[in-house]
């Protein structure tokens, strides 16, 4: 779903449709890839756009990737 929403923004220059994401409309998820798509999908085409360097990002991978699986003893808003 998330193509076809970012599609969007260039289908139409490659003479395809730009409205493909309409086949999910009415899905439970629909509303979260338009948002994401909507707020930072574009500016990812955007050689201008600034943004920071990776290693910038690496503490909160690293955090993620080396924590511990989903705990179900561990409430949620505890972790």
């Amino acid at each position: 779903m998330h193509n076809q929403t970012q599609m969007y923004n260039y289908a139409d220059k490659l003479g395809l449709n730009k409205d493909g994401k309409d086949a999910y409309r009415g899905h439970e998820f629909f509303v979260t890839p338009v948002r994401i798509c909507k707020k930072w999908g574009q500016m990812s085409f955007d050689l201008d756009y600034q943004t920071r360097e990776l290693r910038y990002f690496e503490p909160v991978v690293c955090k993620i990737s080396t924590r511990l699986p989903f705990d179900p003893t561990v409430p949620p808003g505890q972790a």
